[in-house]
């Protein structure tokens, strides 16, 4: 089911639905911030 080599971003989104992509972004985002909040209460 996985593709030997990672695909290209405009090809990916270009096969998967919008939504997929807004869910994406979403999950990236959330993982950010929980490592700048990691980054943060440990300088703390």
């Amino acid at each position: 089911m996985r593709d030997p080599l990672p695909m290209p971003p405009h090809e990916d989104m270009r096969r998967s639905p919008p939504m997929a992509g807004i869910v994406n972004g979403m999950i990236g985002s959330l993982a950010l911030w929980a490592i700048i909040a990691g980054v943060v209460v440990a300088a703390n």
